[in-house]
């Protein structure tokens, strides 16, 4: 298919914008709308390859950049089944934090937010998943101290720091603690 005339979202292709063919269908693709199949271990097209039987490719986040398809690596994927304080070193930007295998609500605590911090978290069990903020600090749309909850599957926040606030970028069903 053209990439001229590619049905994405009604676009058409602009100068700079990165594509590549799913692997499992042949479509071209935004690399942006790709989603990772875990359970194969590979990204697939958002359009064709979604509700193939036996798999269940999530939505892991188009709006972060970073050095492989889609802005997500595989390979600097975290995946919790239980609570888990988030350290420093994993909100470089790089990272996608989930709760894969969790068999209850769980929560990610985060550090404390300092300018330049990045992290993405993603909903893949059929679990809530709770983002906590340090301490006092505030997710932008909560209060101090309140946790994030991602209420649907494949619910993704990107979460970007500065001095005690993280502010989401979140995508998919999401509520914040009363």
């Amino acid at each position: 298919m053209s990439k001229e005339a590619h049905p994405y979202g009604g676009k058409r292709y602009i100068p700079g914008e990165k594509w590549s063919e799913c692997p499992r269908c042949g479509m071209e693709m935004l690399v942006g709308s790709m989603l990772w199949d875990s359970l194969s271990g590979i990204w697939v097209c958002s359009e064709t390859c979604r509700d193939e039987p036996g798999h269940r490719p999530v939505f892991i986040h188009k709006l972060t950049p970073k050095p492989s398809i889609h802005g997500t690596d595989p390979t600097k994927r975290l995946d919790k089944q239980e609570d888990f304080t988030v350290t420093t070193a994993l909100t470089d930007g790089t990272w996608t934090l989930t709760n894969a295998a969790a068999t209850a609500i769980i929560t990610h605590t985060l550090p404390a937010a300092t300018a330049g911090q990045s992290v993405v978290v993603t909903r893949i069990s059929p679990f809530a998943l709770r983002v906590d903020p340090d301490g006092v600090e505030v997710i932008t749309g909560g209060g101090a101290g309140k946790y994030l909850q991602l209420d649907s599957d494949a619910a993704t926040v990107t979460l970007v720091g500065s001095t005690g606030v993280w502010t989401p970028t979140i995508t998919g069903d999401s509520s914040f603690e009363a």
